[in-house]
């Protein structure tokens, strides 16, 4: 079946971003034009600064893949299986509370009737563990199963490796999902900006909406002003008191948990006073970033 619409897509019958990656022999140089078409300030061949590095190692990995390492990053991709590299790890107060996980390929609806059974005013956000954005969020009672059920197929169905440009560490992820459940709405986002080891800055973000995230700060490993950041200009200048008491909280945890990578993004949370871990990202948005220098 696919090597028929293999042969649909040559003749040009079926056209798309997400078939020609799949389907395209040179994929080094289909990653490239994807990247520099979305961002053409990109210095690949000598690179400027954290995001050109960003996106000239997400080349490399297709360019000479190193398979162990990719299999490395694909495991902390998966949010499945990341609850088990976690306990390997002997860290598994990071883990994030959930009402279920595991692999499958189609979405098993009576867990939303489990659900329903729950008061109405919990909240419920439910995760494909082989991508990014491919979660919903779960209201009991008042969410449509349909919506769920219908989003859920499609994505744990598409393999997002071909999604933007190509992003090896999700090729071979075994598509699930997980259930957790909402303790906070709008939850702070401390994300840890890390090459070799070593934090180079530190985002806090809070998403508002679908498309809408508020930019709190963005510093360096200490919580004062950093010297570059990602995103729209941030609220503050420096961190609150309280809150690099949070940073100095989390920084043991981030900094084992990055060693083994070239970069990653860290991304934690602070929930009710608890430190919990939210995933690990090798390309932030697939390598088109926007980044800011201060004078």
């Amino acid at each position: 079946m696919i090597n028929e619409y293999k042969e649909k897509w040559k003749q040009g019958l079926v056209k798309g971003e997400y078939d020609d990656c799949r389907f395209c022999e040179d994929k080094v140089k289909f990653a490239k034009d994807w990247l520099l078409s979305n961002m053409p300030s990109l210095n690949l061949e000598e690179p400027q600064n954290i995001v050109d590095r960003i996106a000239k190692l997400k080349i490399e990995d297709i360019e000479n893949p190193d398979i162990a390492y990719i299999r490395l990053k694909s495991r902390w991709s998966d949010k499945v299986g990341v609850y088990d590299e976690l306990a390997s790890m002997g860290m598994t107060e990071l883990q994030l509370p959930y009402e279920w996980r595991g692999y499958r390929k189609t979405f098993d609806e009576t867990i939303l009737d489990k659900l329903d059974e729950r008061p109405s005013d919990w909240h419920y956000i439910i995760k494909c563990n082989h991508g990014s954005g491919y979660n919903l969020m779960y209201t009991p009672k008042q969410t449509k199963h349909e919506i769920v059920v219908e989003n859920m197929n499609r994505w744990l169905n598409t393999n997002y490796a071909y999604i933007s440009g190509l992003e090896l560490q999700y090729k071979w992820i075994k598509p699930g999902y997980v259930v957790q459940p909402v303790y906070v709405q709008q939850p702070l986002d401390w994300s840890f900006w890390c090459e070799y080891g070593e934090i180079e800055g530190v985002g806090l973000t809070r998403k508002c909406g679908k498309n809408y995230e508020q930019y709190i700060a963005f510093v360096d490993e200490w919580g004062n002003q950093n010297k570059w950041y990602i995103g729209a200009e941030p609220d503050q200048v420096d961190l609150f008191p309280s809150q690099k008491a949070i940073l100095e909280r989390m920084k043991p945890y981030v900094k084992a948990l990055v060693r083994p990578f070239k970069f990653v993004r860290c991304d934690m949370y602070c929930i009710n006073n608890v430190i919990y871990f939210g995933e690990l990202t090798f390309s932030p948005c697939s390598g088109v970033l926007e980044i800011t220098n201060r004078s």
